[in-house]
């Protein structure tokens, strides 16, 4: 065999496992392909850590960050740290907060009084659109897969069924078909059982618009203070070198129309956007518009202005491919700290761009949406099962 055709094979070897094994990240705090992910990892004591570079997990004895739970710690967990109750039939001594904590390890244990069902309760601060309620429980309960999960909005309720359970039983999903509004979750033992809970995630969006194609003008402030600045997810505050600063006014003193635009991608379903600004400003005072994927656009109202922060919620989740903010009045600053919109893929996409199409056999399944896995088919394997759901409200 020539040197010319050695080299020529072990060239198309290269290019085959570039394919298989994409290429990992090694860029601090960032994780997969082209480091297009941030780390959302700490440790029991709060302290930021790393994260597997390729798949975003965390490592032995660490868990995800406050406030993030599902696939790689991406997702939004509305139940951290939020009020939590149990029913007047229960009986306990413990502290259903534990279940809130984010610690797997700190767990909660309830009984209903005379043969009553027990319900444990978490209130969301405010109606948010939710995925999917994931649960886990001590490695010994046993038949925890005939406990109930409900969600509540206003004196609307509706039943999500178990959709699969991983890991010998100790961490339970249940996925709504849609995301849905939701201001409650309940989860219900059956007369005959205990409710023991270590933990439970209710899961939201995850960013859409992070480190995604960015512009801003007419003209930037200064070297350090660029429109990528507002999709890093630094979470820094000082507008000098961590925001995108967009000037108020030219070299020649003429007043300026500050905007900023963020390219999310061809296949991305969006319900939140928040805008985080210098913390010594209250609200933002912009205009705000989605480019939807059919061509029109959706005007956003944001809430209460309140200091270093505004919110803008859509009642229900729309195809959107970009994201416009301007400053209402000319020849004022645009200030953007940070700018995350909450969403995800459509189903049948995934990725960082939800420009890859899921390629399952099972058509009506999603694909796992940030790496595209496939659904398992069996109750009880490492996977996703669908069981179907019942009396959900639309």
């Amino acid at each position: 065999m020539t040197a010319s055709l050695i080299f020529l094979l072990l060239l198309m070897l290269g290019k085959m496992l570039d394919v298989v094994f994409p290429e990992t990240c090694n860029s601090t705090g960032w994780f997969g392909p082209q480091c297009v992910f941030k780390c959302h990892c700490q440790t029991d004591k709060g302290e930021q850590t790393s994260c597997n570079l390729t798949s975003g997990t965390c490592y032995t004895g660490d868990r995800c960050e406050d406030g993030f739970s599902g696939t790689a710690c991406q997702y939004t967990d509305y139940a951290f740290g939020r009020n939590t109750f149990v029913d007047t039939d229960c009986i306990t001594n413990e502290n259903g907060s534990v279940v809130v904590d984010g610690h797997v390890d700190t767990c909660f244990e309830a009984r209903g009084k005379d043969g009553s069902n027990c319900s444990w309760f978490v209130n969301i601060s405010a109606p948010s659109l939710v995925t999917q309620i994931i649960v886990k429980v001590p490695s010994d309960t046993p038949d925890n897969t005939s406990w109930r999960v409900l969600v509540h909005k206003d004196n609307t309720s509706g039943e999500v069924t178990l959709q699969s359970f991983t890991d010998k039983g100790i961490t339970l999903a249940y996925v709504l078909p849609r995301p849905m509004s939701v201001s409650r979750v309940q989860v219900l033992a059956p007369s005959t059982q205990q409710l023991r809970l270590c933990e439970v995630n209710v899961v939201g969006g995850r960013n859409t618009a992070l480190k995604k194609n960015v512009s801003q003008g007419e003209e930037t402030f200064n070297d350090t203070s660029g429109a990528e600045k507002a999709v890093d997810d630094e979470r820094k505050r000082s507008y000098k070198d961590q925001c995108a600063v967009m000037k108020a006014r030219n070299d020649d003193g003429q007043s300026l129309s500050a905007w900023w635009q963020v390219v999310l991608g061809p296949n991305v379903l969006v319900w939140s956007v928040e805008m985080h600004t210098n913390a010594s400003l209250k609200g933002l005072d912009v205009e705000m518009e989605l480019k939807l994927s059919n061509g029109s656009s959706m005007d956003l109202q944001s809430d209460e202005p309140r200091v270093g922060m505004a919110l803008a919620s859509i009642p229900r989740p729309v195809p959107a491919t970009e994201l416009h903010i301007r400053k209402k009045q000319k020849g004022d600053y645009l200030i953007l700290c940070e700018v995350r919109v909450l969403g995800d893929c459509m189903d049948g996409y995934y990725g960082w761009l939800c420009d890859r199409r899921c390629s399952c056999s099972n058509t009506e399944a999603a694909c796992d949406k940030m790496w595209g896995s496939c659904p398992s088919s069996v109750m009880g394997e490492t996977g996703w099962s669908t069981v179907g759901y019942r009396g959900l409200f639309v």
